[in-house]
């Protein structure tokens, strides 16, 4: 039987996009100099073995050119999907997991794009972030495997943990992370959303908020 494939199509996927630090060597010793100071870690609330700093890492003058990458990444990808570029960070924090330390599943809610950035790794063999198959409630079917083809279908995603690169994706993709393998695996993680007026319903009113000019809550534990 002749038959002849006239496209292949992939609909509605999770995108993700993937950018390096280019300066990250030049700025590697401030950062690290930054990240080792006791005190911005909220040590009081470790819970699986991680601990977290405040949400406003953002607003920090000594990581300004780290932040200026960061913003520059998160505009790339919004022009990327079709949207205007104006998007702003709302808030930015770092993780350490200790040896045995991991996050759990969850997602970034009230946020329209999230990232992550893997900034340090003492022992080189961390695990990066765990990404999960949104749609794999809706598949109950596992056929037989083809072992000498890649699987479209999976379950998830591990990310590679390099030093410099950063991952965006929507907020809504669900993550988390295996129990760490390293003593210091630190990363630095981003919640932003656009700015401006919609222009897609003449009946919506909604302008979004530049959140360089918002107050931001401080952390209290739940």
């Amino acid at each position: 039987m002749q038959f002849e494939l006239i496209k292949e199509a992939f609909i509605f996927p999770t995108p993700m996009y993937i950018y390096r630090f280019t300066e990250f060597e030049q700025h590697r010793k401030e950062l690290y100099y930054y990240f080792d100071q006791d005190d911005i870690w909220l040590s009081n609330e470790k819970r699986n073995n991680l601990i977290a700093t405040r949400a406003n890492l953002h607003k920090e003058t000594a990581l300004s050119p780290f932040i200026r990458f960061v913003q520059a990444s998160l505009e790339d990808t919004m022009s990327r999907l079709g949207y205007m570029r104006d998007i702003g960070i709302t808030s930015a924090w770092a993780t350490k997991q200790l040896k045995g330390g991991h996050h759990h599943y969850h997602v970034h809610r009230n946020s329209f794009l999230s990232a992550v950035f893997y900034l340090r790794d003492d022992t080189g063999n961390a695990f990066g972030t765990t990404f999960h198959d949104p749609n794999l409630p809706f598949r109950q079917i596992d056929p037989p495997v083809d072992r000498e083809r890649a699987q479209f279908f999976k379950s998830s995603l591990v990310s590679s943990f390099e030093p410099g690169v950063l991952i965006v994706f929507p907020s809504w993709a669900s993550h988390s992370t295996y129990p760490s393998n390293s003593e210091n695996r630190i990363v630095v993680a981003f919640n932003a959303m656009p700015i401006g007026k919609t222009n897609t319903d003449h009946y919506d009113r909604y302008n979004y908020q530049d959140p360089a000019i918002m107050d931001l809550k401080e952390y209290k534990p739940l």
